[in-house]
């Protein structure tokens, strides 16, 4: 996919994504920023939130990748700098305005999982209802269409962290979720 074929995309599971949401009230969150309020409220007082642009610069993004040792799929950067939103999509990051990396950045903070060549991309629950840190493994890069998303068990990797990137071990504690990003994209946020 070209850059403007990726945001497209990426406009559209977070548009689909949001119309889903606002029919469900789920639209609706205390403090949010003013310029992504529509300007409704519900009862409890809670701003209606709207999706905007990001403020997410490619500087910003290179400064990530020097800082962890890695080298982001164009997808991925993608949806962390085309839309600003608060869609709390379980097994993925919120875009925030303020921040818009915040959140990216708070699912980074294992370096084992850089050192194996993983790439967090948010938690969520996986199959058996147990905690899950989804990844991104960039083994195959820099074909992104071969990098798959696979699913590694929380509980597993937080009782040995001692692992220091060890692949092998790591890959034991996961499933497959998705062949790769744009898959699991589709998954989440278009079905």
């Amino acid at each position: 996919m070209t850059q403007a074929e990726q945001a497209a995309f990426v406009r559209r599971c977070y548009e689909t994504a949001y119309e889903k949401q606002a029919q469900s009230a789920g639209a609706f969150l205390p403090g949010v920023p003013p310029e992504m309020r529509t300007g409704l409220t519900d009862g409890r007082g809670w701003f209606q939130w709207k999706l905007i642009p990001a403020p997410t610069r490619a500087e910003d993004l290179d400064a990530l990748e020097r800082k962890w040792g890695v080298s982001l799929p164009p997808l991925l950067r993608a949806f962390l700098s085309t839309d600003c939103h608060f869609l709390n999509t379980p097994g993925f990051f919120d875009v925030r305005p303020d921040d818009p990396l915040a959140v990216f950045r708070s699912t980074l903070a294992e370096p084992a999982l850089f050192q194996a060549g993983l790439v967090p991309l948010g938690w969520g629950e996986n199959e058996e209802g147990g905690d899950a840190l989804y990844c991104l493994d960039l083994s195959n890069m820099p074909d992104e269409d071969r990098c798959p998303v696979i699913a590694l068990d929380y509980l597993s990797f937080s009782m040995d962290l001692d692992g220091g990137g060890d692949r092998a071990a790591l890959l034991e504690i996961s499933k497959p979720a998705a062949e790769n990003l744009k898959t699991y994209a589709e998954q989440l946020f278009l079905q």
